[in-house]
């Protein structure tokens, strides 16, 4: 009997960590490798969108193109619904079957049973067109219970689908889901700086975005060189100069952020060379994505 591969989840804070996983209860369905990377991609984006989600509310709550921003929370609202359905049930224009791994199906259902509270809450916010301080502290609170159920959900899938991969190194898995939880810090980091700039729940947001700062910072530079066993250095000059410009672009937001966990105040204008620039950063971590998971799909 072959041995088993299982998928080890990277925590970077200041420090690289792994954390085990509980072993697999049954076999995952076989599927191929453009078929595991897809509903992992998905799942990884319904992780990005309770931050994003989040960080569209604070705006909104902010003042800053409100209409916008209830546009983008109603389709943000509605696609999340989606995805989750689809990666349950299976969606035929996507070629996706039912999930058949009962591991998954727990993460599924666990998600989806958290997430009506943070959607009735958005679509409160869209239909009435108002927002106050208490519901922008419970709309970050049910994000961050929804982010970590989403995390849960990405983990084991990896960990049900790293057998399925057909001569796919577990270095690639965890190097690809590390790329993709960049995306999700973009948007963690403009939610917490959104948070600090409108008062909600400073002195934690403060502590946050310092976290979130710090292991976005380490995480590239893991991606760019190589962490050994854990992360995958960039394989070839494409994804490199991607990692090198997503790095410069790091640093102006970075600064800023930087700024505001430590208790300082910014212009308005500085507060869209946030936005602005964690937007550039997360457009090239897409594509850094996409680029490993080509090297196997293609």
């Amino acid at each position: 009997m072959p041995k088993t591969r299982y998928f080890t989840p990277l925590a970077i804070s200041l420090s690289l960590a792994i954390t085990t996983l509980s072993p697999l209860s049954a076999p995952a369905q076989e599927v191929g490798n453009a078929s595991v990377f897809e509903r992992l991609h998905l799942a990884n984006a319904l992780r990005n969108n309770t931050q994003y989600m989040a960080r569209v509310a604070c705006y909104a709550f902010a003042g800053y193109e409100p209409e916008h921003q209830r546009e983008e929370l109603a389709r943000a609202s509605a696609e999340f619904s989606e995805i989750s359905a689809a990666l349950l049930a299976g969606d035929a224009e996507r070629g996706m079957a039912p999930e058949a791994n009962q591991r998954v199906i727990n993460a599924l259902d666990a998600l989806r049973d958290a997430w009506p509270v943070l959607e009735n809450r958005i679509d409160r916010i869209v239909r009435e067109e108002r927002i106050d301080k208490g519901e922008m502290a419970e709309i970050d609170m049910f994000s961050l219970n929804l982010m970590t159920r989403s995390d849960d959900l990405s983990t084991r899938m990896a960990n049900v689908y790293s057998e399925t991969l057909n001569d796919v190194p577990l270095i690639l898995i965890l190097t690809v889901d590390m790329a993709e939880r960049q995306i999700m810090r973009t948007e963690k980091a403009g939610k917490d700086a959104c948070l600090i700039g409108v008062g909600v729940n400073v002195i934690e947001n403060r502590a946050d975005l310092e976290k979130t700062v710090a292991v976005f910072s380490a995480t590239l530079g893991a991606l760019i060189n190589g962490f050994p066993g854990m992360i995958m250095a960039a394989p070839n000059a494409e994804i490199r100069d991607l990692l090198n410009e997503a790095e410069a672009a790091w640093q102006a937001p970075k600064a800023l952020l930087t700024i505001l966990y430590q208790g300082g105040e910014i212009t308005s204008r500085e507060r869209e060379v946030i936005r602005r620039g964690l937007e550039e950063v997360a457009a090239k971590m897409e594509m850094v994505a996409a680029l490993y998971v080509a090297l196997e799909t293609r």
